[in-house]
């Protein structure tokens, strides 16, 4: 999600083409693991000063994440959805390929 000024919105075609650029570069430079690891540690900070929500959502959350299609392990229920420690370039890789062009949508609301 991109959010734009006004003059941003005037020059939203300007706006998509550098977000293409962008995301061109990033997949000729592949993964890069310290971003990772930046992620993961203001990932780690943000899940540690988490506010309570309610408890209600925090039930459905659960339950969301304990169905067979997420298959997220039990001990994980708590972190999982906040947290990520697994390092995997291939996945990166993977989603880096499956932004292209062609895969793309543009709203403008």
């Amino acid at each position: 999600k991109i959010t734009l000024t006004r003059r941003g919105v005037c020059e939203w075609k300007e706006v998509v083409h550098l977000v293409v650029e962008h995301i061109a570069l990033l997949r000729a430079l592949g993964p890069q693991k310290w971003v990772h690891e930046e992620l993961a540690d203001s990932a780690r900070l943000d899940y540690r000063f988490l506010e309570d929500g309610d408890p209600e959502d925090t039930v459905q959350e659960f339950s969301m994440n304990m169905l067979p299609q997420r298959s997220m392990a039990r001990e994980d229920l708590l972190t999982g959805p906040h947290l990520f420690e697994d390092w995997r370039p291939d996945l990166i890789t993977e989603i880096f390929d499956c932004l292209t062009v062609a895969n793309m949508r543009v709203d403008l609301v």
